[in-house]
């Protein structure tokens, strides 16, 4: 009886090298030049009314800048130095039933 030889077919691995997740730090700047081909970030627009005005409100967020996530424009702000305080405003709606909403307060400027 004569035994069959096979080779065994080569395998080759398809397994990619998958690069490490870097953490996402973003900086928010105030804009310099509105000649400037770099399109202003609304968290910079949210920074200059900071530094204009002092306070800001979702809801001024929103219709003034387009900025649907102001707190973590806020977050990224305070990640940066910027001493920045939290007031809960208890108000009604229309329908007069409570809301909460936030004010954020610019307190200090990065050192």
């Amino acid at each position: 009886m004569s035994k069959k030889t096979t080779t065994p077919k080569a395998t080759t691995s398809k397994a990619k090298a998958t690069p490490k997740a870097k953490a996402k730090t973003s900086k928010v700047t105030t804009p310099k030049s509105t000649t400037s081909k770099r399109a202003v970030t609304k968290g910079a627009k949210v920074l200059t009314h900071l530094l204009k005005k002092k306070s800001i409100t979702s809801w001024e967020a929103i219709t003034l800048y387009k900025a649907t996530r102001l707190s973590a424009i806020i977050f990224i702000l305070r990640k940066n130095g910027y001493g920045i305080a939290t007031n809960d405003i208890t108000s009604r709606d229309t329908n007069g039933n409570s809301c909460t909403f936030a004010k954020y307060i610019l307190t200090s400027l990065p050192k």
